[in-house]
């Protein structure tokens, strides 16, 4: 679930604002194991299972855990319930502490994709692989000259299927200025969106130029990365000039195959 500053602010100030009503209801009541699953499914959203916040929250115990010696009466039935009440409500209190220190982050980050940890730590290992296999094993997907980008498009489906790659073709729609832009495919693991071209024909590299310009624009509003896979079938003379209109773009990858 991708989410922007404000949605994931105005998520967790929603969690907040239920805690009268959870704390009313009572431990293990139906409105508190429901409001526990959405504050977790909320934090792992926005930060990640691998995030202090999720950590944190996810080991509150809401239950009177510390073993003391006690007299006899106070082993009853309801000296037990007032002790685990005590720990529900010093619980809600914590969880409070962490959901606002948690709006705080979010207001000082600069981009909220960068607070999710779980994504952080995985995606210049998944980028690697990614890359390897193209470099690696796209060409030789093709034992003859491809004529349409379809059929560029149906080997590369077929590599990220046999990597298990998380992907998407032809599913996504990104509206900007007053024109639908629909990716080739798009890897959720890497926030990317992949565009294949064909350069078959003389006039075609300038048209793929002017093409890609385009899509960065609109790709830009939804995904923190984007890859073009030209196939080249002898068109493309000098690669570097033809990579260098697209190096004002930090997360634009370009990638070209020979045939």
């Amino acid at each position: 679930m991708k989410m922007v500053k404000e949605e994931a602010i105005n998520e967790i100030n929603s969690l907040i604002q239920q805690m009268p009503h959870v704390q009313h209801s009572g431990l293990n009541s139906t409105e508190h194991i429901r409001w526990l699953f959405n504050c977790r499914k909320v934090l792992e959203s926005i930060f990640g299972k691998n995030s202090t916040y999720y950590k944190s929250f996810a080991a509150l115990t809401w239950r009177d855990t510390e073993y003391t010696m006690t007299f006899i009466w106070d082993t009853m039935e309801e000296a037990v319930s007032a002790r685990n009440h005590r720990a529900f409500l010093k619980c809600l209190e914590i969880a409070q502490g962490i959901f606002l220190a948690a709006i705080d982050e979010i207001n000082r980050s600069g981009d909220i994709d960068d607070l999710y940890k779980d994504k952080m730590e995985d995606d210049s290992n998944l980028f690697i692989k990614l890359q390897n296999i193209i470099s690696n094993k796209f060409r030789i997907t093709f034992r003859e000259e491809p004529k349409t980008e379809k059929e560029i498009q149906n080997s590369f489906e077929n590599l990220l299927a046999i990597t298990d790659f998380t992907y998407t073709r032809e599913k996504e729609h990104i509206t900007y200025s007053s024109k639908t832009y629909i990716p080739d495919f798009v890897l959720s693991d890497l926030n990317m969106a992949v565009e294949i071209k064909i350069c078959n024909r003389e006039t075609r590299e300038k048209e793929i130029i002017s093409e890609i310009n385009d899509d960065i624009l609109a790709y830009n509003t939804k995904y923190k990365n984007s890859m073009f896979i030209i196939y080249d079938i002898g068109q493309i003379r000098d690669i570097e000039q033809f990579k260098s209109s697209f190096k004002a773009y930090d997360n634009i990858v370009m990638v070209i195959i020979k045939h």
